[in-house]
């Protein structure tokens, strides 16, 4: 069993405003940096429409995931999302397990975070915040 991770962020502005420019050369080291960290499997990034940027990615385990979250690139990153996403109350990100030879679509993960944002944390959608209630503590 795998932890799939989706989120998803509206962007201030248009991918090609210079105003990105940060955002995008650090997107990209973000990436390289998720594909050599402990426990990862697998991630995507997504241009939604030209206005929204999402991640799907896959992990061995939430702690691997939450470990490579909040440290290093990727939360130096973290800090500085308000210059380059519209800030709302909604929940951006979703986990859920998936089979070890499963891949995240596209369609799937957006109705998973729709299904967390409409009927809060479940077996088929949760946050970190309630991942020991869903996810086999032997992963």
């Amino acid at each position: 069993m795998l932890i799939a991770q989706f989120n998803l962020a509206r962007l201030r502005h248009g991918l090609d405003d210079p105003r990105l420019v940060g955002f995008s050369a650090g997107a990209n080291m973000i990436r390289k940096a998720a594909a050599t960290a402990p426990g990862h499997v697998w991630n995507s990034q997504d241009v939604i429409d030209d206005a929204i940027f999402a991640t799907r990615s896959l992990w061995r385990s939430v702690e691997s995931l939450r470990s490579f979250v909040y440290s290093g690139i990727h939360r130096r990153y973290l800090n500085r999302t308000a210059e380059w996403f519209v800030e709302d109350d909604e929940v951006n990100m979703v986990l859920w397990c998936v089979a070890d030879d499963e891949v995240p679509q596209l369609a799937d993960a957006r109705a998973r975070l729709e299904h967390l944002r409409q009927h809060g944390p479940s077996e088929r959608a949760f946050g970190f915040r309630d991942a020991d209630r869903f996810v086999d503590q032997g992963e």
